[in-house]
């Protein structure tokens, strides 16, 4: 007779990680990408940021950093992406009404993930977050987009939109502010569900009576078992 063998193991194990990676979807927390492409600002080496608000409706109990987009000018990646930081800065004065400057580094994303030659996008993944750990973006808060650049990496420009919004950089020449003109960029969260701190671990559930009589009744069926054996 041949034994067959079913791998519930592996077959668990194949669900867990469906259920998983269908369990949270990123939504968009702040886009200008569809508007026109007016001109360049920025330029490597150095740094360069933006701020955008992250309003109520976007993340009630706060949002994890999922994706960033930023759209680079024509030609301004060659080959290796080595060299480009992008990171998500605290405002430094915590306004509801305006940004005022970055404030604390909150996550690094090393490298852009991806780059489309054709629309000029380089996304930026977030590293993958502690479910315990407090959400990185709160609602009615001000972020900041920090990009920066090494000599060596071969991103030379990015892009503006030239409307209304905040930025700040510094090629060198000591850090300057303004109000018009942030780089064009996409942010995408995954969103919280209840709670903006640390997730409570699960209550330990009481085993149910029927099961300590079953314990019992096999521990006696042994007993009995052993008395006719010897």
């Amino acid at each position: 007779m041949f034994e067959t063998k079913i791998p519930f193991k592996k077959f668990s194990s194949i669900v867990a990680l469906g259920l998983l990676a269908g369990s949270a979807s990123a939504n968009v927390l702040y886009n200008n990408t569809n508007l026109e492409e007016f001109g360049s600002q920025g330029v490597p080496p150095g740094w360069m940021a933006s701020a955008f608000r992250v309003t109520e409706s976007a993340c009630p109990f706060g949002c994890d950093v999922s994706d960033i987009t930023l759209l680079l000018r024509s030609g301004t990646l060659f080959g290796p992406t080595a060299g480009i930081t992008l990171e998500v800065y605290s405002d430094s004065a915590n306004q509801t009404d305006a940004p005022s400057a970055p404030g604390s580094s909150l996550i690094s994303m090393i490298n852009p993930s991806s780059f489309n030659t054709t629309a000029k996008f380089a996304v930026f993944s977030a590293p993958e977050q502690d479910t315990n750990t407090p959400a990185v973006f709160q609602k009615n808060s001000w972020y900041w987009v920090y990009l920066s650049a090494t000599p060596e990496a071969s991103l030379t420009e990015w892009s503006y939109d030239g409307g209304s919004g905040y930025w700040a950089f510094d090629r060198g020449e000591g850090a300057q502010f303004g109000d018009e003109g942030p780089f064009i960029m996409k942010v995408e969260g995954v969103k919280r569900s209840g709670s903006t701190g640390p997730i409570d671990p699960p209550s330990q559930v009481p085993l149910p009576g029927t099961v300590w009589l079953m314990g019992s009744a096999l521990i006696g069926l042994l007993s009995t078992w052993r008395k006719k054996t010897a």
